[in-house]
């Protein structure tokens, strides 16, 4: 049963502050990395390469794209687990309904299933979320 809207807990707009902080620092970082490519791309043009720099600066773009790929997962990721906030269903296991741990949502603050239920849907071949996160499990202690 979803949670109607309440009023924002102690632990919700602690991780709402995390979450919008990590979405600024994502941002910054994609900022960072497209001004990068552009500079290294006129460094590039204005010099003559031979083949092996060709295939080194092939290889460092498709990392930079990789990455920022997964930044714009994890920006996306965020951006629902903010508005499942906002709704009051954060925190509530979108297949079982069944409340998320918090030691769970420490880990991965947006968690949309329980441990359970995300193993069961990467059973079926789904990939599991980004769960690289550290310093959230200081806010929930």
């Amino acid at each position: 049963m979803r949670k109607p809207n309440r009023v924002p807990s102690n632990r919700d707009r602690q991780l709402r502050r995390f979450l919008e902080s990590e979405r600024d620092r994502i941002l910054n970082a994609i900022r960072l990395t497209i001004q990068a490519g552009r500079e290294e791309r006129a460094i590039e043009d204005a010099t003559v390469q031979d083949r092996a720099e060709l295939s080194e600066a092939d290889a460092q773009g498709e990392l930079e794209f990789a990455l920022l790929q997964m930044h714009g997962e994890t920006l996306q990721q965020i951006e629902e687990a903010l508005e499942r906030l906002e709704a009051g269903s954060h925190g509530i296991c979108v297949d079982c309904d069944a409340e998320i741990p918090a030691r769970r949502l420490g880990v991965l603050p947006f968690a949309t299933r329980c441990r359970s239920c995300e193993q069961e849907h990467e059973a079926q071949g789904f990939p599991p979320p980004i769960a690289t996160w550290r310093k959230t499990a200081q806010l929930f202690g």
